[in-house]
């Protein structure tokens, strides 16, 4: 679980910084501010990177800094809390959590 999770956070990362009024790409990272305009109220969507089928959807509930999330990996639901600070967007699910450095 907690490496399905990484996984799903690292491809998240990317796909949120992809979705930046196209000024972003997979190699650049969001800064504070950016990261804060853009995943509040976010819905983002993808495919697995452990087996490339498997699809994941969050939906990211507004917040100033912090907030929790809801989604399906697979079909299962699961729920989290997110919060951004130090330029990392950081997500704690029940079994396992994750940060990435985002600056």
């Amino acid at each position: 679980m907690l490496r399905m999770m990484k996984s799903f956070l690292a491809h998240a990362v990317i796909l949120v910084g992809i979705g930046i009024g196209g000024t972003a790409s997979a190699t650049e990272f969001m800064t504070e501010k950016e990261l804060l305009s853009t995943i509040p109220g976010a819905t983002l969507t993808g495919i697995s990177n452990e087996d490339f089928e498997t699809i994941w959807i969050q939906t990211y509930e507004h917040g100033d800094r912090s907030g929790t999330s809801s989604g399906f990996y697979g079909g299962s639901p699961y729920s989290s809390d997110w919060r951004v600070g130090r330029g990392l967007l950081c997500e704690t699910w029940v079994t396992a959590s994750g940060a990435s450095d985002m600056g």
